[in-house]
């Protein structure tokens, strides 16, 4: 009877490790010319350079940069699936992977810094 008090407990709380361990890491924001102002989708303005921490990591973001004498520059990042909802196939089983695979927070930006090079308005 205590084993299987023990395994249910093991089994508890070894689900759904991606859930707890996936975190937004912040997103470099850098222009070329330096001191951009940047819009998020999320409604943040700030400058460039910047690390940006994401609202809602689980939602596409877009990032608008405005520089005056400069043409408006735009990029956009989508979520995709944490690496560590597969560690559920191993360590979780499938009942970890489910819980993982329905759970939103499972689905995050990449980390990649976000560059653009700001062309100078002709005219």
């Amino acid at each position: 009877m205590q084993t299987r008090i023990a395994i249910a407990l093991a089994a508890a709380t070894l689900t759904s490790c991606a859930t707890l361990v996936s975190k937004q890491q912040p997103i470099a924001l850098t222009s070329d010319p330096a001191g951009a102002t940047f819009t998020t989708s999320e409604g943040v303005t700030g400058r460039t350079p910047t690390a940006y921490q994401p609202l809602a990591p689980n939602k596409p973001l877009r990032v608008v940069f405005t520089l005056d004498g400069y043409e408006q520059a735009e990029a956009t990042v989508e979520p995709h699936i944490s690496g560590w909802i597969f560690g559920n196939i191993i360590f979780g089983g499938l009942l970890g992977l489910v819980i993982d695979a329905a759970n939103p927070e499972t689905r995050v930006l990449d980390s990649d810094p976000i560059h653009v090079v700001l062309q100078p308005v002709q005219g």
